[in-house]
């Protein structure tokens, strides 16, 4: 019986420690240290949510840049790849829908808009995946191709540390520039 009481003491004291305190001291010095990346990092303009920068969004818009296929159709609580393997028909197929899909007219796709990504909500796309889109969307605001691709290059985001990654384009940040640039361009 002592035993069990000693085993019983020990569970009480490990939930406490491991299910109350270290939480709430991990939480606390997150929302201090990296208050912005806790809360999401979601971007706000005029008051309104436009969206978290680390998930990826539906854009099917010509007047926007796409984003990579999503296996889960851009939903954060089934997120994930499809598992597909890769000898599987199903992938090849999939591959050729997003080839006849992402195609820019000079017949190039970029590889990462040819799959899903791990997650299945990747935000981010390469800078040749959106320098292919450039044409689609000058074409449907009207505005050079110039344009579109100054302003790639001024959101294409660096390796992490310099070597880590790759780079990469935020397609929601480049999307909201996008249309920025248009409004600005009005007034």
């Amino acid at each position: 019986m002592k035993n069990l009481w000693i085993s019983f003491k020990f569970l009480v004291i490990l939930s406490v420690v491991t299910g109350i305190i270290y939480p709430a001291i991990i939480t606390g010095a997150s929302h201090l240290f990296f208050a912005d990346k806790t809360t999401g990092n979601i971007i706000v303009k005029d008051g309104k949510n436009m969206g978290a920068v680390f998930v990826g969004q539906r854009f099917e818009q010509d007047k926007y840049f796409w984003g990579r296929p999503s296996a889960g159709n851009y939903n954060t609580l089934p997120s994930g790849a499809s598992n597909i393997t890769p000898a599987s028909s199903a992938i090849l197929k999939t591959m050729q829908e997003n080839k006849a899909k992402y195609m820019n007219p000079s017949g190039k796709v970029a590889d990462d808009m040819l799959f899903t990504s791990a997650s299945g909500i990747d935000p981010h796309i390469s800078p040749q995946a959106a320098f292919e889109q450039v044409q689609r969307i000058a074409k449907a605001r009207n505005i050079s191709e110039k344009e579109v691709e100054k302003l790639i290059n001024k959101t294409i985001e660096p390796r992490d540390f310099g070597f880590l990654g790759e780079m990469r384009v935020n397609v929601l940040k480049l999307n909201i520039a996008l249309d920025d640039m248009e409004t600005y361009a009005r007034k």
